[in-house]
């Protein structure tokens, strides 16, 4: 968030309310990870009764867990891509404000941005 907060800084206002909303949705699928992975040592660590139970229980247990692992890896893909989204928002209106300090600034079109992201990259390379 810290990260966010300095985007925010650099943009002069408020980051796009979905970043935040997915980084959230990312926070609360990681702590329902953390309580499932909880409840699966619990369940081992009980005193050993009727295994049958125990086995279909441990597999429920050991199912939910892949399953919450698996919407946090989606979960995670959507994040970077956000983060990476909030990063590029954050260089155009830097370079924009930049750019406004010229007399009769025209707002960027896509084919520029994409030109300015191809050379910023290209640069970086060598």
């Amino acid at each position: 968030m810290a990260l966010l907060d300095r985007m925010e800084h650099l943009l002069g206002g408020p980051m796009h309310s979905g970043v935040l909303a997915v980084l959230e949705s990312q926070y609360k699928l990681i702590r329902e990870v953390e309580a499932k992975r909880r409840n699966e040592i619990f369940s081992y660590q009980r005193e050993p009764g009727s295994h049958v139970v125990e086995d279909a229980q441990s597999d429920i247990l050991t199912l939910a867990l892949a399953a919450s692992l698996s919407l946090l890896t989606m979960a995670t893909r959507k994040s970077r891509t956000a983060l990476w989204a909030a990063f590029m928002i954050t260089l155009i209106s830097k370079k924009k404000t930049k750019k406004s300090s010229e007399p009769d600034s025209i707002s960027p079109t896509v084919e520029s941005i994409v030109e300015e992201l191809e050379d910023s990259c290209s640069s970086a390379e060598q």
